[in-house]
């Protein structure tokens, strides 16, 4: 082993990521070695890095799956997009307005309003969607036309979606 390596506590189970020490002083220690054998000074002890901060450990992979199992799975809506069309058809609203008209007809949509993004950003790339989107300090859409083919795609992806 070499001077220059570090020599990490383990803890059973664990990586250290980061010991938490300064290593300033023994780093320049280390540089100035050889100019103390040249001059000829006596043997002097290296310095002892000093505690800083709280060491940190990597995860242990144990740790790590039972994290991933007790994720949540996505939230689907089940919300019909001929639904949202009907509401948005030749109006032109933000997102706001989309949901305040919503509320009003579908009171138990289940849209939240990044849902509503994600749908709305699906329309728009959609080839049998006519769309426009107005760039304002608060973007608002117009649908004008959907085509039947766009119903029977997203019912498709929703069945899918739902397992």
């Amino acid at each position: 082993m070499s001077t220059t390596e570090l020599i990490f506590a383990k803890d059973p189970g664990a990586e250290v990521i980061d010991d938490g020490c300064d290593h300033t002083a023994l780093i320049i220690w280390h540089m100035n070695a050889n100019a103390r054998v040249r001059s000829g000074s006596t043997l002097s002890r290296p310095p002892v890095p000093e505690q800083v901060v709280p060491p940190k450990f990597a995860r242990t992979p144990a740790k790590a799956s039972k994290r991933a199992s007790s994720k949540k799975k996505a939230f689907t809506v089940d919300f019909p997009t001929r639904n949202l069309a009907a509401v948005m058809m030749g109006k032109t609203l933000s997102y706001h307005g989309i949901l305040t008209a919503l509320n009003k007809h579908y009171p138990d949509h289940g849209l939240t309003h990044r849902h509503l993004q994600t749908r709305i950003l699906t329309m728009i790339n959609s080839p049998h969607v006519e769309i426009t989107r107005h760039e304002k300090p608060v973007p608002e859409f117009t649908l004008t036309h959907v085509d039947g083919q766009f119903y029977v795609n997203s019912e498709k992806q929703q069945h899918l979606a739902r397992g």
